[in-house]
């Protein structure tokens, strides 16, 4: 079977298009995906590397500044990227109590980062509903 490009079509509304139609087809053919492609590299690296607790160890690990990671996420997800690591955190915390976790809640949240027992209690509520305690109990 013969290669083929990929084709996409491109809606683009165009004031005084005689004048500057060209202009924004240049723009389009220059634009690359590279933004993009640096955004899903790191947000699987989030997602497979569950060490990376802080954003400044994604900065470290990928070389890129807070900056551009907060402008990237921002842009294509709508959220940041200290949002999204702590929704894998959380994600973790939850899965080891299901995993019927009996240790020390304040050791479970160390281990996934929140060094501040009230601040961990109040981010796990807000998105499960409950308290930690509440939850492993319920289980």
């Amino acid at each position: 079977m013969p290669e083929t490009n990929p084709v996409i079509s491109v809606i683009v509304p165009v004031y005084k298009a005689e004048e500057t139609l060209d202009g924004c087809v240049e723009s389009i053919l220059a634009q690359t995906f590279a933004d993009f492609e640096l955004l899903l590299k790191v947000v699987q690296l989030m997602l497979h590397d569950r060490s990376l607790l802080r954003v400044a160890d994604v900065e470290q690990r990928v070389g890129v500044g807070r900056r551009r990671l907060q402008r990237l996420f921002s842009y294509y997800v709508g959220v940041s990227p200290k949002w999204v690591l702590s929704r894998y955190r959380m994600h973790d915390v939850v899965a080891a109590l299901d995993n019927g976790y009996q240790g020390l809640l304040t050791d479970l949240a160390a281990t996934y980062g929140w060094y501040d027992q009230a601040h961990f209690i109040r981010e796990f509520s807000a998105l499960i509903g409950t308290t930690p305690s509440a939850y492993r109990d319920g289980r």
